[in-house]
């Protein structure tokens, strides 16, 4: 196996875009969410190979649904990308359903995908080329600059400001200073007014054109689709206050979430990325492009667009680069952007391509009916427009790592618990625990606060535990 094919389920676009995301606005876990996607893949490649276990439904299930999960990720991404460029979401979806379907129909899909994910990530290194030409400075000299801005503010040529963006999802926005915000099309807009201790709320129905003007302590919700103008040089609401505020992520991520994301990735990795062997030598290599390519993109994002984010998807950061290009270049912001989208799709279709060797490795001949339940039920779900990327692809390395990769570890393969595989009752017991957590979680005490979000950190040692105290060799009598 190759290192592009070993590495295509994990170097997806939608991971891709939550790290881009992370470093372009300055997040608290953004390091150990770059280092994490680095390491963990190369970790995984180093567990022993195993030789394939006999089918079970369970097991099918259980890979079934991570995959959908992260088909999910993938195509919520691809269809906020379409959104903000002016397309349909349910174009964009349907798109994606049709080629992961195609994956599935094809033989050997799993080779082709592989080179196809590799030309994709081409594309995207060419973009990345034009956008170190417009900034003019290395990644690490755009990242002193970027960190030395005394405010992060709209620029000239921001599309906020030249001629509005949509906002992917429905926005709270705070503002530190004055502003006045122009709704490009005709909408409702709430403003919650600062007075003194009292807070007013006033609904404003704008026409095209409108203005509405904010005060200083002044918050501004705005529903999914409105389109809204900015004034340049002026704060970007809810950006890090300055560029050393931006600079100094890295020390402001508590501890138990920084594990808990750690180990989600870790283990996921673990699921997704099988042992590697002679033919993935290049795999370091291909991980370490792809996390200097992600970090270098979200630092030019930072510095050319530093309000990416204000959409509500990560596909803004990744878009960024190629929107703010100098129109007068050997190619056009138009042109880049279109390059941007083939590159996406390109990691897509070799995302979707390892996902379907997983589950076509766990399911036996049932596997066709379990990777097309997975598709059209990811594709479903895509069209629902207020969950954002991060939330499936987060919970389907959760699963992956609760239900698959635990047991795993704790010596499930040929072993047996009662009349079921090891395999399938440790992935039971990670899945009800991963989802228990997440479902209750709300009421969790302070100290546990982390497991809301990062379920597996509960539901991974759970399966491993079940799976190291009941399991029984087998060889023994069932």
């Amino acid at each position: 196996m190759t290192g592009a094919r070993a590495l295509a389920a994990w170097t997806g676009p939608a991971l891709a875009a939550a790290v881009v995301a992370g470093i372009t606005a300055g997040t608290a876990v953004a390091p150990v969410l770059l280092l994490s996607a680095a390491l963990a893949p190369l970790v995984a490649l180093l567990q022993p190979a195993r030789a394939p276990a006999a089918p079970h439904a369970v097991t099918l299930a259980l890979t079934a649904v991570v995959a959908a999960l992260l088909l999910w990720a993938h195509v919520a991404l691809l269809a906020d990308t379409a959104t903000l460029l002016g397309a349909g979401r349910a174009q964009a979806v349907v798109l994606a359903l049709a080629l992961a379907l195609l994956v599935g129909l094809v033989p050997g899909a799993g080779r082709w995908c592989a080179v196809v994910g590799g030309l994709g990530g081409v594309a995207l290194l060419l973009v990345l080329v034009d956008a170190a030409a417009t900034v003019g400075v290395a990644p690490w000299t755009a990242w002193r600059e970027a960190a030395a801005r005394p405010a992060v503010v709209f620029g000239a040529r921001s599309p906020w400001v030249r001629d509005g963006e949509r906002l992917v999802r429905g926005a709270t926005l705070a503002f530190d200073e004055g502003h006045r915000v122009v709704a490009v099309t005709r909408g409702t807009l709430r403003v919650v007014e600062a007075d003194g201790a009292r807070r007013v709320v006033r609904d404003w129905r704008l026409a095209a054109g409108d203005a509405v003007s904010l005060r200083p302590a002044d918050t501004l919700v705005a529903e999914a689709g409105s389109r809204l103008r900015f004034e340049p040089g002026k704060r970007v609401p809810g950006a890090a206050a300055s560029g050393s505020a931006w600079a100094d992520a890295a020390t402001r991520a508590p501890l138990a979430q920084v594990v808990g994301l750690a180990v989600t990735l870790l283990l996921g990795a673990v699921a997704l990325v099988p042992a590697g062997g002679r033919r993935a030598a290049a795999a370091p290599a291909i991980v370490l492009v792809f996390a200097l390519g992600t970090a270098a993109w979200g630092v030019y994002a930072a510095v050319v667009a530093p309000e990416s984010g204000l959409a509500g998807s990560p596909a803004e950061a990744l878009l960024a680069p190629a929107r703010s290009a100098t129109p007068g270049g050997e190619l056009s912001p138009g042109a880049l952007t279109i390059v941007v989208v083939v590159g996406l799709l390109a990691l897509f279709v070799a995302a979707a391509g390892a996902l379907r060797d997983r589950v076509a490795e766990t399911g036996g001949r049932r596997w066709p009916e379990a990777w097309m339940t997975a598709v059209i039920a990811a594709g479903l779900a895509g069209l629902v427009d207020v969950v954002d990327p991060w939330t499936p692809l987060a919970a389907g390395l959760g699963v992956a790592a609760a239900a698959l990769a635990a047991p795993r570890l704790a010596g499930a393969d040929g072993a047996w618990i009662g009349p079921w595989p090891a395999a399938a009752v440790g992935g039971l017991v990670g899945v009800a625990v991963f989802a228990a957590v997440a479902a209750l979680g709300a009421g969790l005490p302070a100290p546990l606060a982390v497991l809301r979000d990062l379920p597996a950190l509960a539901a991974a040692p759970a399966a491993w535990v079940i799976v190291k105290v009941l399991r029984r060799e087998a060889g023994e009598t069932r």
